[in-house]
């Protein structure tokens, strides 16, 4: 069965298609961007070279393609396979859109899989990203939702693959109800008291219980810590208030961080850290507070079973837990969400941390690995503390034979290619002017976003395949101002 739109444009189109098989246990609309060639050649979605990929990753993890809802925003194939070459509010999406919508009341899926930024686009509006919200479900025009990446751009960009086919995999489970499940969280914010916090962090101490730990600051001032006793529990100790000043009277700051050295110095309480090094630097530098005893960084963890995959908390949570996207919340104005914030990323460190260990847990090789990279983090540290030797008149001496040798490429580069006029090897928009306007090459892409760029990755490109001496030139002053 397909759809019917509301009018043929002059151009082709490609409609919805829903399932021919009913038996499935999900039901899952998959939602992209716009017909492409070999759509249209064939007048079914996801059919080309992304579909085929599509199609794979689908059968992996137990997603039969005819059980599936296939559609896209757009139903005509755009110019040049650019559907910003539509106006999003001309007939060719709208129209799309008015079909998407009375296809899927018809359907009614448990879920929509929407790849890529256009379907994000077209349920949750113009301003949201799809590299904050993919992996996560959330509630859009009425229905559940999962956003991954398009297959297309996995093909241009193939280190998203591993990312498509866990997305896909979390979509296969999110696929067979309709309820949005939110783990429950119990944040303390603010604490109720001064003499509460202090009961708390003996308390921890006293049962020697495992804890993760989130900091909020640096080497300049800390803002606030957050502790969490499971996945569920956590809460804040602040140390700024709203206005700037101290939280807390200077007795009661002074008390607190007595008590809270005690328990990060105790080697009887476990610490679970995500990128503990960095946390740990902060507190033992500035602070004078080392954390002795971190039995789990999770971001060393994960790198065991994902080395590839991106490592930030943001990323982890979204393939291991149901968070909803929240780290956006770290830029907010209002202090208790901040606070709340911090106590989610203590409470998410511990729950990945739990995954994590059930994920390792059939891979003594992989265990080993991993606590042998434990044990590197204190020496990294006392590296770290310790500093190193530091030659500044050598240095001085290095930095100006460089600014010499810079200047002379730039020389002979702007006499040779530019007219005589200096190039700023700095400046995007020098650079973009001189290579694709002065030289005339053809413009290069960035992998991820499909810009026009001028990145080093761009100018090698250009020089493999040209030749250019001016490439040459710029290779090596870019070079050299890199080690400058």
């Amino acid at each position: 069965m397909t759809s019917t739109p509301d009018t043929l444009l002059t151009r082709t189109v490609v409609l919805n298609v829903f399932p021919t098989s009913h038996n499935a246990p999900y039901r899952i609309a998959v939602v992209g961007e716009a017909p492409g060639k070999d759509e249209i050649e064939q007048g079914e979605p996801f059919v080309g070279q992304s579909g085929r990929l599509l199609n794979q990753l689908l059968s992996n993890v137990g997603l039969v393609r005819q059980a599936l809802f296939l559609g896209n925003v757009c139903q005509h194939r755009p110019p040049d396979n650019d559907i910003e070459k539509f106006d999003w509010g001309g007939p060719e999406i709208q129209g799309g859109l008015n079909q998407l919508w009375r296809d899927l009341e018809v359907f009614k899926p448990n879920l929509c899989l929407l790849l890529g930024s256009s379907a994000l686009h077209a349920f949750k509006g113009e301003e949201s990203s799809i590299t904050y919200h993919r992996g996560s479900v959330f509630s859009a025009k009425g229905y559940k939702c999962l956003a991954t990446y398009h297959p297309a751009a996995v093909l241009r960009q193939y280190d998203w693959l591993q990312v498509l086919a866990l997305d896909l995999r979390r979509a296969a489970q999110e696929g067979r109800h309709t309820n949005i499940v939110v783990p429950e969280r119990y944040l303390i914010v603010p604490p109720p008291s001064f003499e509460w916090v202090i009961e708390r962090l003996f308390e921890i101490e006293l049962r020697e219980t495992p804890i993760s730990i989130d900091i909020e600051g640096g080497t300049t001032g800390m803002h606030c810590i957050s502790i969490a006793s499971s996945a569920t529990h956590s809460f804040i100790i602040p140390f700024s208030a709203a206005n700037g000043v101290s939280y807390w009277s200077e007795y009661e700051e002074d008390r607190i961080w007595g008590a809270l050295s005690r328990v990060l110095a105790n080697p009887l309480v476990p610490k679970i850290l995500q990128n503990s090094l960095y946390d740990n630097f902060v507190l033992s530098y500035t602070y004078q507070c080392p954390i002795v005893n971190v039995r789990d960084d999770t971001m060393f963890k994960h790198w065991e079973c994902y080395c590839e995959l991106p490592k930030s908390l943001g990323f982890m949570a979204s393939i291991y837990t149901s968070q909803p996207p929240w780290k956006d919340d770290r830029k907010t104005p209002d202090l208790e969400t901040y606070w709340k914030y911090c106590c989610t990323d203590s409470a998410i460190t511990y729950e990945i941390n739990d995954v994590l260990t059930g994920e390792l847990s059939d891979s003594p090789a992989s265990q080993q690995h991993y606590g042998f990279n434990l044990q590197l983090l204190y020496p990294l540290l006392y590296m770290e503390l310790r500093g190193f030797l530091f030659d500044k008149k050598k240095a001085e001496a290095k930095c100006e034979k460089l600014d010499t040798e810079i200047t002379s490429l730039n020389q002979r580069l702007s006499m040779l290619y530019n007219d005589g006029e200096e190039l700023n090897v700095k400046s995007t928009v020098q650079k973009k002017e001189f290579l694709y306007g002065k030289l005339g090459l053809p413009p290069q892409l960035h992998r991820k976003t499909r810009a026009v760029t001028t990145n080093d990755e761009a100018i090698l490109s250009l020089f493999k395949k040209t030749q250019h001496p001016a490439l040459d030139l710029l290779l090596r002053c870019i070079k050299k101002r890199t080690h400058w």
